[in-house]
This record gives C-alpha cells, sequence and structure tokens, in this order.
C-alpha cells in the first residue's frame, strides 16, 4: 500500500489562505480513537471508576537522582543555551556508552541529542527525504510516523509485519516493496503497538538490503530496555559496514521521562553535522538542567529502573493470567515493551465499537487498532500503565464484558 502526498493544496479555514500540502496529511486516520481516551478522561475527572489504559505515558514518577540533578543544575544556573544538538558532557557520556552497547568505538561527533525520540525522527527525515522520495514502514507502524515523511514530500509505503506469526519483520516483503525512489526504512524494534522482537538473522539481512540499494535504514530503540523475554539487538551493533544504520534512542520509556524530552540519535559524524545545522533552526537544543538530568539516568546508579521494568513485566503477565484463555480476545503475549495487542474480531465488533462499548460498559479504556493501520481495525491495543491489581482488575471487566459479547454472538447465530 503506498500512501502519496497530497497533490491539492489545503486552505486555512479561519482566513482562507492557502498551507502547505503535508498539514492534512498530519491528520491521523484513526484519529477518532483517540475520542474514546478523552472520554475516559472526563469520566475519570468526574469521579467514576475509570481504569485509562489508551496512552503509553508511564505511570512512574522520574527516579529521585535524575530529578535532583537537573535541580541542582537549574538552581547553580544552568538555565542559558546550550549548543545545538548536545555537544559537550552529554554527548561524551553518551559516546561512552554507546560504544559498550555497539561493541565499537563511538566519538562524540557521532552522537546528536534531540528533545525526544520524536525530534530525533523528525529531523533524521527531513535530513534523509525530499519531494519525490519514499519511505518504507512496517505496519503497523507507530502512528506519527507517515507524517514525518509527509512533512518532507515523500510518500510512505507500507509493508506489513507477519502477524500470524506475532508481528516478525518479514525481509522477503520489504525487499519486494523497494521501488526506485525508495530512500529509508523504518523499522521500530521493540515494536509499538505489538511489542514484537527482531530475529538477529532477520535483522542482518534487512541491513544486508538495505547496504546493497544504497538506503538508510533507521532503528527506533524506544522500548530496547524493556525486554522480558528474548534479546534486543540493535542493526547498528550488527557485524560489518553499517554505516548506512542509524539509531535513535529515548530516557522516556525506560527512566519515566516522557515529560523530560531526551532522545539521541547515534550515526556518522557527517549525517550528524547536518542534524545538528537542522536542529539549530527547529529547538536549538536542550535545557542545560535537563541535560543534567540525562547523565545522571545513564551514569547513576538507579534501582528504580529495574523494578520498573520489572513491574512491567508483572503487570504483562497480569493481564495475560485473566484473558489469555478468553475467548473472543485473542491476546499476544508481548516478549518487550509496555502494550498489549488483542484481536476481537470473534466479538463481532471491530476496534472502535469494542473501545467505545467497553468504555461505556466496564469503564476501561483501550485504543482501537485502526489508529496505526488499517489491518488492525478488529484489534484493540492495552497499555500496561497501570499498577498490577489495578490492571488485573480491568482485565476481570473486559472478561466480563467480552463474554457478554460472545454470548451475543451465540444467540444471535442460533437465531439467524
Amino acid at each position: 500500500m503506498i500512501v502519496k502526498p497530497l497533490d491539492r493544496r489545503p486552505v486555512d479555514a479561519d482566513s482562507g489562505l492557502p498551507l502547505a500540502e503535508f498539514t492534512d496529511a498530519l491528520r491521523s486516520a484513526g484519529a477518532d480513537a483517540w475520542r474514546v481516551h478523552y472520554a475516559a478522561l472526563r469520566r475519570r475527572q468526574a469521579g467514576e471508576d475509570v481504569v485509562v489504559l489508551t496512552v503509553g505515558d508511564p505511570d512512574f514518577d522520574t527516579p529521585a537522582p535524575i530529578v535532583d540533578a537537573a535541580v541542582d543544575a537549574m538552581r547553580g544556573g544552568d538555565t542559558h543555551y546550550t549548543v545545538s544538538g548536545g555537544v559537550g558532557r552529554l554527548a561524551d557520556t553518551i559516546a561512552q556508552i554507546e560504544s559498550a552497547r555497539l561493541g565499537r568505538p563511538i566519538t562524540p561527533d557521532e552522537v546528536v541529542t534531540t528533545v525526544g525520540a520524536q525530534n530525533a525522527l523528525f529531523s533524521l527525515f527531513r535530513c534523509l527525504l525530499q519531494s519525490g522520495d519514499e519511505a518504507l514502514l512496517l505496519s503497523p507502524p507507530y502512528n506519527m510516523f507517515a507524517g514525518l515523511a509527509h512533512i518532507a514530500g515523500a510518500a510512505v509505503r507500507m509493508v506489513p509485519l507477519d502477524t500470524k506469526r506475532g508481528f516478525a519483520l518479514d525481509v522477503d516483503a520489504i525487499e519486494a516493496a523497494f521501488s526506485h525512489r525508495t530512500r529509508l526504512v523504518l523499522a521500530n524494534f521493540p515494536h509499538n503497538p505489538s511489542g514484537a522482537l527482531a530475529k538477529p538473522e532477520d535483522l542482518a539481512r534487512l541491513v544486508d538490503l538495505c547496504r546493497e540499494r544504497g538506503v538508510w535504514l533507521i532503528s527506533d530503540e524506544a522500548y530496547a530496555d524493556l525486554v522480558y523475554e528474548g534479546e534486543f539487538i540493535s542493526p547498528a551493533q550488527l557485524p560489518g559496514d553499517n554505516r548506512h544504520v542509524v539509531a535513535v534512542r529515548s530516557l522516556s520509556k525506560s527512566h519515566a521521562m516522557t515529560g523530560w524530552r531526551m532522545g539521541w540519535v547515534v550515526a556518522g559524524a557527517s549525517l550528524c553535522a547536518h542534524l545538528r545545522n537542522l536542529i539549530s533552526h527547529v529547538s536549538y537544543g536542550s535545557p542545560g538542567f535537563i541535560e543534567a538530568g540525562a547523565i545522571a539516568a545513564l551514569t547513576a546508579p538507579i534501582p528504580e529502573v529495574a523494578e520498573m521494568r520489572d513491574a512491567y513485566r508483572a503487570r504483562r503477565d497480569a493481564l495475560c493470567e485473566v484473558l489469555g484463555d478468553q475467548p473472543g480476545f485473542a491476546l499476544v503475549r508481548p516478549p518487550a515493551g509496555i502494550f498489549c495487542v488483542a484481536d476481537v474480531s470473534a466479538t463481532g465488533m471491530d476496534g472502535n465499537t469494542f473501545a467505545e462499548r467497553l468504555l461505556e460498559a466496564q469503564g476501561v479504556s483501550v485504543l482501537s487498532g485502526a489508529t496505526f493501520a488499517p489491518e488492525l481495525e478488529h484489534h484493540v491495543r492495552i497499555a500496561l500503565c497501570a499498577p498490577a491489581e489495578r490492571l488485573r482488575d480491568a482485565a476481570r471487566r473486559i472478561r466480563s464484558f467480552v463474554e457478554q459479547a460472545m454470548t451475543e454472538q451465540k444467540a444471535m447465530a442460533e437465531t439467524a
């Protein structure tokens, strides 16, 4: 499936003046699914017993050593401009950590710090794509990815993951999707929304394929520190020539720092220089006190990081314990990440309808899979962002709702 950029300029509703073509393309095809989330928030604010499991924002507080480092830096006067792209202590720290992680020397010139992973991806797409180019995205993608390509004037081709093999990477499908316009492939493992991991041999094939075709490979590794079974392998750490591979990392999920907006890119020094030039025109740089917190996150002994990972695993297990064998709710047990995906087609409902009725009947909000891709129209995504007992309670409510839906389905079939 190819999604082309708009070829007709939209018009501003207030002034009647033309807008850039990409502005319409930024509207998510599954935007309606978020209505359930906002309805759930309103009901919770009104005092109702609502469990909100729609959004992937960790419910943990940022660990104290990180907060203390940022506060100390702020009180010490570190509230002025920093160098665009994080040149300095933070880049030095990241370079040391990435050298150990990737198993090869990484210099500070090969690191660019960004305002979260989203800013990193935006900057990469703008530096690597232009009008007439094409980006390959693994489908279902995180719902912001396509908009990044449209901002650059590029087209998007969706390449489905193998849902029958637990959202497995299908390198043959990617190879078949290449065209003379393909300029980059974006792989995001552990995968959002499914939590799937890619096999090392599949990643190696993908790295080789992109090298042979002269195509950039971007690896979005936002959930790399939240793996429960198996092992995360970055394409950037595989042996051989991987100068075309770019790794994007973040502290948002692993350290409960979503609001801090701290991410980074690991790439060749030449590309990093272009990224810094772009960032100097967009966000200039991260605040120094945020960088101080990030350095603490990466260097200080913080047992809470492992504790949060263990808590997410326990939450996943609690959800699967209650719902793993529920007819009509085909739950995929994720080896990583903070989400679970379930196929609800047997209930006779699509994901949007299921989410709306579940909230109404049981006070639990989940996100329709249509937010991500058409092939997840009959799926829902559940965020593991509530304590285990609260999540277990939500799972029991979901089970009750599904049982009732299946009873109704059976009755309808018998009377048909």
